[in-house]
């Protein structure tokens, strides 16, 4: 019985150290048991919030509202259970009842689960999901068997989401699975027509580019979607006029579907072949086999409820997609024959409804042996329909991808052709495209016989040609060769440092461009970073069209998968400069076979500022800052941070020609990583932007200037920030925040940061005079900001406390590691935010530790003054010893250099530069040690060790040990100097005992030595002076003090010494003595007068009598422990001529 209770404990509660995990109560879903008492303690990674979800099956009994008794599970904001509460605003954190709480989020990466139970009646419990989240918006999301679910939320769900918000999410499940998402909760985007103004929208695949499965506005709770591949993009948008409270949705592996790639593979409906398919299925799975080959589809087992047209439960197969060619439609138990696709792509679909379920089905696909289509990637080369010149197969679509050199064109040229002949080609043919994408324009689409020498010609390096047939009529097929001896009619890579233009083919203003064009330049800059890439319109004149469908000029970041810059047509050239900030540009110009006009005329250039920047920091300032911007700049960065962090942009300068809607000069705030991303603002004049925050990791910074007024232009530093309060800050300056400063912080928050820089420096804080942590009490018990010394909460020194209105005083912390808590209860403000920065030097009061220079091990800065303070008592020795040493080298150390100040002394030894390592050094006391560079050579620096000792003091108890402080692990250091003064009961004495002595040796003990006094100070009788390797006799005081002097010269060590002392008794408890009279008496002591002697005791009696004077000696009484094998090893009296001495001593239990 004890060993199941103790099991039990183990499954209850713990400490979980995972970024997604499940909580659940003992046996969920069966009842739990009583008396429970279960604390888990979760941590995520450092800078992230938790997000906590309950599933619907939730019972924890309770007759109470409150839960304060019976069964409860509470929830804390923090590390245990003294943390703030967390829910609802004036909760105590508990919850119990029949419905589950919310979906709750904390204020930083801890959370404390308790889950308390009595003995009275059980309920099923609960089942909890916690997940790490980021405050900032998009990011990549893997999901696995492990990891199989999560929840994304529009930016402050359920809070309404901020303006001119662009979230970016890709989600990625494993192969041959697909990503399903529902919507639980509610859902509030601002409606639009077409969802223009604000929206999710989700994609079928990796990028903005993939198949658009719904665009989602509103307030009707959207349907489960899926995808038909293992990737899905979401974006969510918002304008910048109305907000709504947005969606929570919940994303997981679907429970059926997905892509299979592969030569093979297997489908089956869910369950099977264990339990039957679940009512109300829908599962879609997209296959796809190798490139040019067909599949072949076949059940291998089928029972699903038969219906008539197999309008209930059915399997659907298709061409390509779901809206692809039907190949069959299957329900009942009959075996189908095999199916055949044209293609390597085929779309399979299992529906059930609500009534009859069977054991379901299984069927197989697999690749042909046989290859058509593929990737042509040489300057010329040959294409066949299959089986040439015999006859092709029917159902058969192959897809050929022809690439040639950049700056060359495909001249594709039928060599022979003979296929099923229609006036409108629809059952066999061969279609050629003027490109390798979707909406390439078609150049020809041939059938029947053609003439030996047709040639169709590409416009740029890429064409598509697709042979397709039926089932009907087969013929001899066709061949085709290609060739690229012609330079392209357009498309190129652009990367002339100086610029250039690029044009519609023909541009002269006066001709129409020609139909079915395609061309693709890329834009490169040659250069690496602090430069953009501009391009101007000088001319634009193309077909309209609302959505740009028809004939368009298209531009993205990158390559063509890249995100959309701008998509353009009609007459009206961009109102606004295109200032790129990433080092290359894909631009498309596409036509169709419809109306033509006369083209566009655009130039790039590469500007002199801007660029991308990435990391945890940097600065962006106008051109030539801070002397005035020239006229015409043209500047773009892109700032990406990590993901999951934010973006703080502040400017500290900020001085533009004004214009009332800043359309002279400007700076153009975007949130998100493109020109086409949400504008948060266009700023001019005089008035600085101040902080802008961004909602994900990317923000793009545009400076545009016209060519008169030009102003002192600006200065913006910026920083990344996790929104999640708290974490680890590596880092020599920064900025820490309440949540949501400058706005209100939410009530129950806690955040804890701990702020390390680099060893050789020390932390100092600054809190900004906006400061408002309402605390009830006033005595800052329970809303506070704290800062403590060191890495642990509450275990350093604690360096400042603030609460109210008024910060604390600036903080300059001894170390380069601080703690910084916030925590508030009921009552919110404004909060804090503090700045700290590092600064060289440290104080130092570990027994061990290091030095090292700014920056060690790299170089160190110029013009330091940095000065590091071990901070040792009066009774102990620093000793200082250099590990590595490289200076600028100087005759009397004048550059660089360090200077070393013993105790407090104002005179440093001799000052040390240079590359040779110095000498150990030693201090009694406090030691300093002052590095100083100048403005001109730096080097690598120093490491020096640096070890504490005990050097003397004092000692009070009633025994102890005491010895030489130890240099290294066998000598003693040089100039030493140390006094050990030890005192014991007033009626007691003290007796030392040397264990182990190694002194340098000399006659007078005059270099290294131990002196011993009978008494506090060095006045008082001389007991012996020791030195060399004979170790001392046991000494005596007289009283209860004795006093030692340990000294060392500067020249030979040694191992040193090691002694014990004790209090014991003495002549006044009748334990030794001087005995002069002519007659007396001595007996063993008893100082508790109970009969017998004390243990170990070594008492001493000298018997004096006068000149020629015999001493007769006699016992009256002997009682003493027995001897041990004829001799007196344990308590025994010893009688000499020269002393009487008498040994009582206890040693059996040695």
């Amino acid at each position: 019985m004890r060993i199941h209770e103790e099991a039990q404990e183990l499954r209850c509660g713990g400490y979980l150290h995972v970024d997604r995990g499940v909580i659940t109560s003992h046996n969920y879903p069966q009842t739990y048991t009583s008396n429970l008492n279960c604390s888990w303690h979760v941590l995520v990674t450092s800078g992230f919030t938790i997000a906590v979800h309950f599933e619907p099956a939730f019972q924890i009994l309770n007759d109470g509202t409150s839960c304060s008794n019976g069964d409860y599970l509470e929830l804390r904001n923090g590390w245990n259970a003294s943390s703030p509460p967390l829910g609802p605003s004036g909760g105590n954190g508990r919850f119990c009842g029949n419905s589950p709480p919310s979906t709750m989020h904390t204020t930083d990466n801890q959370l404390f689960v308790h889950f308390v139970t009595d003995g009275s009646r059980e309920g099923h419990g609960f089942k909890m999901t916690y997940e790490a989240k980021s405050l900032a918006c998009g990011g990549n999301i893997y999901v696995s068997d492990a990891n199989p679910t999560g929840v994304l939320t529009s930016p402050n769900y359920p809070s309404n989401y901020p303006p001119n918000a662009d979230c970016v999410w890709i989600i990625i499940v494993p192969n041959g699975e697909a990503v399903q998402l529902e919507f639980k909760e509610q859902f509030y985007i601002e409606p639009s027509v077409n969802c223009d103004s604000a929206y999710l929208q989700l994609r079928d695949g990796a990028d903005s580019n993939a198949p658009e499965i719904a665009k989602l506005c509103g307030s009707t709770l959207p349907r489960i979607h899926k995808s038909l591949g293992t990737v899905m993009y979401l974006q969510f948008r918002s304008d910048s006029s109305i907000t709504r409270p947005g969606f929570s949705v919940t994303y997981s592996i679907a429970t059926c579907g997905g892509t299979l790639t592969g030569q093979n593979g297997i489908i089956q409906s869910p369950g099977y072949p264990t339990v039957n398919y679940p009512d109300n299925s829908l599962c879609e799975w997209f296959l796809h086999g190798p490139t040019g080959h067909f599949l072949s589809i076949s059940f291998e087992i089928l029972n699903l409820q038969g219906s008539q047209n197999c309008a209930n439960d059915y399997v659907e197969i298709r061409e390509y997609n779901a809206s692809g060619n039907i190949l069959g439609k299957y329900c009942s138990n009959i075996i189908p024959d095999p199916v055949y696709t044209s293609d390597s792509f085929a779309y399979v679909r299992f529906v059930s409804d609500g009534s009859v379920s069977a054991s379901g089905f299984r069927l197989r696909f697999e690749a042909s042996t046989e290859e058509c289509g593929g990737d042509l990637n040489g300057e010329t080369g040959t294409i066949s329909s299959p089986n040439y010149p015999n006859l092709y197969p029917h159902n058969r679509v192959c897809e050929w991808r022809v690439t040639v050199p950049v700056g060359r064109r495909v001249t594709l040229t039928i060599n022979d052709m003979r296929i099923q002949d229609e006036q409108s080609c629809n059952h066999d043919y061969v279609e050629v495209y003027n490109g390798l994408r979707y909406n390439s324009p078609r150049l020809e689409k041939l059938c029947g016989d053609v003439s030996p020498g047709t040639e169709v010609r590409s416009s740029g390096n890429t064409m598509r040609v697709i042979f397709a047939t039926d089932g009907s009529v087969s013929s001899g097929g066709f061949r085709a060769t290609y060739t690229s001896m012609d330079e392209s009619v357009c498309g190129n890579n652009l990367m002339d440092s100086t610029g250039g233009n690029f044009s519609s083919p023909g541009f002269n203003r006066v001709n129409n461009y020609t139909s079915n064009l395609n061309c693709e330049w890329i834009i490169q800059n040659p250069n690496m970073d602090n430069s953009s890439i501009y391009i101007s319109f000088s001319y634009l004149r193309l077909e309209s069209h609302q959505n740009c469908q028809n004939d368009f000029l298209e531009l993205r970041l990158g390559d063509s998968d890249g995100e959309l810059i701008t998509r353009i047509c009609g007459r009206s050239i961009p109102s606004y400069p295109i200032v790129i900030a990433t080092p290359q540009v894909w631009v498309h110009f596409v036509t169709n076979s419809q109306v033509e006009d006369l083209g566009f005329d655009a130039r790039y250039t590469f500007t002199d500022c801007g660029g991308v920047q990435t990391g945890e920091g940097g600065i962006i300032t106008s051109p030539n800052y801070p002397a005035p911007y020239r006229g015409l700049s043209r500047c773009s960065w892109l700032i990406e941070a990590q993901e999951g962090h934010t973006i703080a942009l502040t400017f500290t300068y900020f001085d533009t020609e004004y214009h009332r809607v800043c359309r002279w000069d400007s700076v153009t705030i975007r949130n998100g990583g493109s020109t086409g991303s949400p504008i948060i603002g266009q700023y001019c004049g005089t008035t600085s932007p101040g902080t802008i925050r961004s909602g994900s990791n990317k923000l793009v910074v545009i400076f545009n200037s016209d060519s008169t007024l030009h102003g002192g232009g600006f200065y913006a530093t910026w920083t990344t920030d996790s929104l999640g309060c708290g974490g680890f800050i590596h880092s020599e300056s920064g900025t820490i925040r309440s949540p949501q400063w400058p706005q209100i912080y939410p009530s129950n928050s806690r955040c804890m940061w701990t702020i390390r820089s680099h060893e050789s420096k020390h932390l100092e804080i600054t809190f900004d005079n906006n400061f408002n942590i309402p605390d009830d009490g006033g005595q800052c018990l329970d809303s506070y900001v704290k800062v403590w010394d060191g890495p642990v909460e509450a275990n350093g020194p604690l360096l400042a406390a603030g609460c109210g209105t008024t910060p604390p005083r600036p903080v300059v912390a001894p170390q380069h590691v601080v703690t910084v808590v916030f925590q508030s209860h009921e009552s919110v403000g404004a909060g804090f935010s503090a700045s700290f920065i590092s600064r060289c030097g440290a104080n130092l009061t570990s027994t061990t530790g290091r030095i090292l220079s700014p920056n060690y091990p790299n170089k160190y800065d110029n013009n330091l003054n940095c000065n590091y303070f071990v901070d040792a008592g009066a009774h102990m020795y620093v000793i200082l010893t250099f590990q590595t040493f490289e200076l600028e080298g100087s005759p009397v150390c004048q550059n660089d250099g360090i200077k070393i100040f013993r105790g407090s002394s104002a005179s440093s030894l001799p000052a040390l530069c240079g590359d040779v390592i110095p000498g150990a050094v030693s201090s009694q006391g406090p030691l300093r040690l002052n590095f100083y560079s100048n403005s001109a050579t730096t080097a690598h620096g120093f490491m020096a060790q640096y070890k504490i000792l005990p050097c003397g003091g004092t000692f009070n108890g009633s025994s102890g040990i005491i010895s030489s402080p130890t240099y290294s692990f066998t000598d003693y250091h040089n100039n030493i100097n140390c006094t050990y003064n030890i005192t014991v009961e007033n009626d007691k004495i003290v007796e030392l005992k040397f264990n182990q002595f190694a002194l340098e040796a000399s006659s007078s003990c005059s270099y290294d030595y131990v002196a011993v006094y009978d008494g506090p100070d060095t006045h008082s009788t001389l007991l012996g002076k020791f030195c060399g390797q004979i170790l001392p006799p046991v000494l005596k005081s007289s009283g209860n003090t004795m006093f030692l002097v340990f000294k060392t010269d500067h020249s030979v060590t040694a191992g040193g010494w090691r002694a014990s002392f004790r209090k014991t008794l003495g002549p006044q408890h009748g334990c030794g003595g001087y005995l002069t009279n002519p007659s007396g008496s001595l007996s063993s002591p008893d100082a508790n007068r109970d009969g017998k002697y004390d243990k170990n005791l070594n008492c001493v009696w000298n018997i004096v009598a006068p000149v020629n004077k015999q001493i007769n000696f006699t016992f009256s009484a002997f009682v003493l422990e027995a001897a041990s094998r004829d001799s007196c090893v344990y308590d025994y009296v010893r009688v000499r001529a020269e002393k009487l001495e008498v040994i009582v001593e206890d040693r059996k239990n040695r």
